[in-house]
């Protein structure tokens, strides 16, 4: 075989291997697309689209651009774990249906119907994210903390609406989806802070750091826990586990006796 028929080969072989790898990740968004209209359980698991990177991109630039949590691109594109600032021009990331297309679908529908859906599609516990959303606005979609300029049902920072591209931060549907996509975001923070911990101290800490903003939170598992979060930090999972009537962690059980007795003497 001549040397150019060896090269010919060569290329061809290459031109076909990418070929087959553009179509299979076309084949990807393409069955995700059929799988979204039909059922939204695991919605931010599937791939939407396929981006490919530019110069100075970086995945938490990428995962902004398409109203995403770095961490549900991350799970449909695990070989970037630790590789988010590492990315290379032309390398292709698949991009996950973001939370404004699930509020897209839910647009218009009773709160409660919104919530059920909402907490299965980032797959959170139902009553967890209902009771959450209960201690941040009692159930207002008007509400508003003119301190910290928190809004809606989730009560979304403004950096966190426009992270996620919520466009009506007073829409229940818009909301409550980004403030799903959130906690499911810290919950798979947490689960890389502190892998060892069961789920129910993983859904306690995520709901601190919802509270107490992540960068405060990793700040505190990073010290060793050597000073006390603030007593609201404290006290918000424990309103939310009593509301559930669930047992708090062991690490928690005097926080939230002391939540359980505040209501009691309140309620005097």
């Amino acid at each position: 075989m001549g040397i150019y028929q060896m090269v010919g080969r060569r290329i061809w072989g290459d031109l076909m291997s990418k070929l087959m790898e553009d179509f299979k990740l076309f084949a990807d968004v393409f069955r995700n697309k059929m799988l979204a209209t039909a059922d939204i359980i695991g919605f931010s698991d599937r791939i939407k689209s396929v981006y490919e990177v530019k110069s100075g991109d970086n995945l938490w630039a990428i995962a902004r651009k398409h109203g995403v949590g770095v961490s549900h691109v991350l799970n449909i594109n695990p070989e970037l774990v630790g590789k988010e600032d590492k990315l290379s021009i032309g390398q292709k990331i698949k991009i996950p249906y973001s939370p404004m297309d699930l509020a897209r679908q839910l647009k218009g529908k009773p709160i409660d119907e919104i919530l059920s859906e909402v907490s299965r599609s980032y797959k959170i516990d139902a009553d967890a994210f209902r009771y959450a959303l209960m201690q941040e606005s009692k159930m207002d979609p008007r509400a508003f903390n003119e301190k910290t300029k928190a809004s809606g049902l989730g009560q979304l920072m403004p950096e966190v609406a426009q992270n996620f591209g919520v466009t009506d931060v007073w829409d229940p549907a818009q909301n409550a989806a980004a403030a799903a996509a959130h906690l499911q975001a810290y919950i798979s923070e947490v689960k890389h802070l502190a892998p060892n911990v069961d789920a129910d101290t993983t859904l306690w800490y995520a709901f601190m750091a919802y509270n107490w903003g992540i960068g405060n939170f990793k700040k505190w598992i990073a010290s060793g826990k050597s000073f006390a979060p603030p007593k609201e930090t404290r006290w918000y999972p424990a309103g939310i586990f009593l509301n559930m009537k669930k047992n708090p962690p062991s690490e928690f059980v005097n926080d939230y006796r002391d939540y359980v007795a505040s209501k009691y003497v309140a309620a005097l």
